[in-house]
């Protein structure tokens, strides 16, 4: 019963493919992967935190003195090198919301630096 409702679904799904893309062969179609992300913070939670490390910090800090500030102040677990990018990624979209008003960025050696505006 139930494998021939999914034949069935298949079959829909297929036909649907079909009429927006004649050229399509559906078999051939790989189905997406989805990964869970790495939630090292609830929402909003990053953004706090790194202005925090800014507000205390007494010199302008690039994204991985703020990482390293973040994983020690908040005992992180970043053993692997895609988590580490990902809290690269987290700080870098969390410095740049606050960049128009709170957050002054500066460049040095093609490296950016960030400091809270006086």
């Amino acid at each position: 019963m139930r494998a021939a409702q999914l034949r069935a679904d298949r079959n829909v799904i297929d036909a649907t493919i079909g009429m927006f893309d004649a050229t399509k062969v559906p078999h051939t179609i790989r189905p997406r992967v989805r990964r869970p992300k790495p939630i090292m913070f609830k929402h909003g939670e990053c953004s706090r935190a790194v202005m925090g490390i800014l507000r205390v910090a007494d010199q302008p800090l690039n994204a991985k003195e703020i990482a390293e500030r973040l994983v020690a102040e908040y005992h992180l677990d970043i053993r692997e090198p895609h988590q580490h990018a990902a809290l690269l990624h987290s700080i870098r979209n969390a410095v740049l919301r606050h960049s128009s008003k709170k957050v002054e960025r500066s460049e040095r050696d093609r490296t950016a630096f960030w400091k809270i505006k006086d």
